[in-house]
């Protein structure tokens, strides 16, 4: 059964939280509305270095750059199921001729950015609590 976090919505406030969480960001608002850049940069002026929010939640193109983040370490999977999108991040090997699967975090969403999303949220708190070896 896939995990649902439950809650996100896509937008800024999930948006905000992947970058924070996921890729480590600060996050202020700009005049043109959110921006990044990475966390324990000193500068200034406010604007160096602070560059517009991805919408990783609406966007897939912003969605595979938190793929991208993990793919050292896990492999990624994707479906469409009906109108949902299950996503998988997780351990895949042929085992004498056999694929195998070891499942870390599988979510089912809306869309596929924010399955993905929503994965990755879930795949950073596995492994601050020591749940992935």
């Amino acid at each position: 059964m896939p995990e649902q976090v439950g809650g996100l919505q896509p937008g800024v406030s999930t948006d905000t939280l992947v970058a924070r969480t996921v890729f480590g960001l600060s996050v202020a608002q700009g005049p043109e509305g959110p921006v990044v850049r990475r966390g324990g940069t000193s500068s200034n002026s406010s604007a160096d270095g602070w560059t517009p929010l991805r919408r990783y939640s609406t966007d897939d193109g912003a969605a595979n750059e938190i793929i991208a983040r993990f793919k050292r370490r896990f492999e990624f999977r994707e479906i469409r199921d009906g109108q949902d999108w299950v996503v998988f991040f997780g351990f895949f090997a042929d085992k004498d001729g056999v694929p195998t699967i070891r499942i870390a975090v599988q979510v089912r969403a809306a869309t596929r950015a924010l399955a993905i999303c929503e994965a990755g949220l879930v795949l950073v708190d596995k492994i601050a609590a020591g749940q992935l070896s």
